[in-house]
């Protein structure tokens, strides 16, 4: 797959663990992997470039997703 059609994902999660088993999945998959351990990170990702999808945890420290979601739909 050629990088200008390469779908892009943000994943945002404060878990190494998972960031690291997600990233070797949707590479595989042919996807760009772009991740973020915290919400203020990506939210300053989210002003750089434009994702085809984003998967997050529920909780990230002093937020959760449904905070998240909120903040981008303002």
């Amino acid at each position: 797959m050629r990088d200008s059609f390469m779908a892009k994902l943000l994943h945002i999660d404060t878990s190494d663990y998972y960031r690291k088993v997600l990233k070797q999945i949707v590479r595989e998959m042919g996807f760009k992997y772009i991740q973020s351990n915290d919400i203020d990170h990506a939210f300053e990702l989210l002003e750089k470039h434009d994702f085809n999808y984003i998967i997050t945890s529920y909780h990230f420290g002093k937020y959760n997703a449904q905070d998240f979601i909120e903040k981008l739909n303002k």
